[in-house]
């Protein structure tokens, strides 16, 4: 039995040093300032992963959740999506989403952009690593 496990650790070893970890994904609760909210949802939940992002957040329609990449730059995160023929009553509507997270202060901006209007929907907050 002891040989046993020595053999597994042994083995661990080396498949550690031969195909390392992936990435490990970052998690991130974010919450809208009611005072600045004008339309957009009041908490999304970021999950990073390498240059990707899983966004999540509730919305009229029911929850939205998007697989998108993440531009990254200087700490810096920007993500865009879109979400299409939203319904308000009985007009529809593409909107283009774009959330902007700053990872050094952990505070992020939330606009929203339906397409073909002239409206604009925002929020800025906190994140929380989570």
């Amino acid at each position: 039995m002891a040989n046993l496990f020595k053999h597994l650790k042994r083995m661990m070893f080396v498949a550690a040093v031969i195909f390392p970890s992936t990435v490990q994904a970052q998690q991130y609760f974010c919450n809208v300032n009611p005072q600045t909210n004008t339309g957009v949802p009041p908490s999304v939940t970021i999950v990073y992963s390498g240059n990707r992002a899983q966004v999540s957040h509730g919305w009229y329609d029911g929850p939205v959740q998007r697989d998108v990449r993440a531009r990254n730059n200087d700490g810096n995160s920007r993500m865009n999506y879109t979400m299409r023929s939203v319904g308000f009553g009985g007009a529809r509507a593409t909107l283009a989403a774009r959330i902007t997270h700053d990872r050094n202060t952990n505070s992020f901006l939330f606009v929203i952009d339906p397409q073909g209007y002239r409206n604009t929907f925002s929020g800025s907050g906190v994140c929380t690593p989570g």
